[in-house]
């Protein structure tokens, strides 16, 4: 054998081995980034599962006012406002009152004391509905007094809402529309 030769077979050998290296080193390096996308998706996926799963389902709370006319049954018609409650999440609530403000500062509770009225407290079931009525043109003159309470702490009866609380202690606040307002003012 000669040695020219030997040492071109050697020279080949080793062009052959660095080129596989080369391959190799490539191929690690993709490897690698993809490790590190797995990695990184799997911690994306497990925190979104653990924000699922420690979410707790917020109470949902539908309510409207309007005026009324009530025909009870041996007495003239009556005229009012009613308050509507819904619930519309996916648990059940628990309405512990309602209050009128006018103001940051100062909140009216509301006592429902007509026989037309649901009770406080009451449990709502998702679907479920309340009503309170409030007379205006009966002999307690609720519009009337809630107007004096409210100009006697310097409000106004125009910038009036209404809370629904609830038994966790939250409440949803909801504004009172200009032709209620209307009708409240016009039994004052």
């Amino acid at each position: 054998m000669n040695s020219d030769w030997i040492a071109f077979e050697t020279l080949l050998s080793a062009r052959d081995a660095l080129l596989a290296s080369q391959e190799t080193a490539k191929w690690t390096f993709w490897i690698m980034v993809a490790t590190w996308v797995a990695g990184i998706a799997t911690s994306a996926a497990v925190i979104v599962s653990l924000y699922l799963a420690n979410r707790k389902p917020k109470p949902i709370i539908n309510s409207s006012v309007s005026g009324c006319i009530l025909q009870p049954i041996g007495r003239g018609t009556e005229y009012g406002i009613v308050i509507n409650v819904a619930n519309a999440g996916s648990i059940p609530v628990f309405l512990s009152g309602i209050e009128w403000t006018f103001n940051a500062k100062v909140k009216i509770a509301q006592f429902f004391e007509n026989t037309h009225s649901d009770v406080f407290p009451r449990n709502l079931s998702t679907g479920e509905s309340a009503s309170y009525y409030l007379i205006l043109n009966g002999e307690d003159k609720w519009s009337r007094n809630i107007n004096e309470s409210i100009t006697d702490v310097g409000g106004s009866i125009d910038k009036l809402t209404y809370h629904v609380k609830i038994g966790t202690g939250q409440s949803f606040r909801y504004k009172v529309d200009k032709e209620t307002i209307k009708l409240i003012k016009s039994y004052i």
